[in-house]
């Protein structure tokens, strides 16, 4: 152990041997709140939002945010742009859309029980918000 600092230790009281060791407890104290406080709130940070779906989103999610932002304050309604023959429903890729959810599931009678996912427990509602898009082609 410690068997130097006995003698010592047996003559001064605790506030004396952080004096002697130049050691403030009320800044020691709170080294050890701000150390323990830091990755307490990065933790709690990622949980948040993870569950609010604060998420990295692939690029052009902001632009198709607010294409449908516009379209919406306008009234109108978008045809499907570009040929039959040129757009492939079959290539595409998953895109942020924040009209999204256009349904609630539970009041849908064609979806099965099985695929209700809010009734089946899952807590998010962060994977209604993506959309389906077809390259070459543009949905409203």
């Amino acid at each position: 152990e410690l068997g130097f600092l006995n003698p010592i230790l047996k003559r001064m009281s605790k506030l004396d041997l952080f004096k002697k060791l130049k050691l403030n407890p009320v800044e020691l104290s709170l080294s050890i709140v701000g150390f323990l406080f830091l990755p307490l709130c990065l933790l709690c940070s990622l949980f948040y939002f993870d569950y609010v779906g604060g998420h990295l989103r692939p690029d052009g999610v902001m632009l198709s945010w607010l294409s449908g932002f516009t379209a919406a304050q306008n009234g109108q309604v978008g045809i499907v742009e570009g040929s039959p023959d040129e757009c492939d429903y079959s290539d595409g890729k998953w895109v942020w859309d924040e009209t999204y959810p256009l349904y609630d599931s539970k009041d849908c009678p064609f979806v099965d029980g099985g695929f209700r996912c809010s009734e089946n427990g899952r807590p998010d509602q962060n994977y209604t918000k993506w959309r389906w898009q077809p390259n070459k082609c543009d949905f409203p």
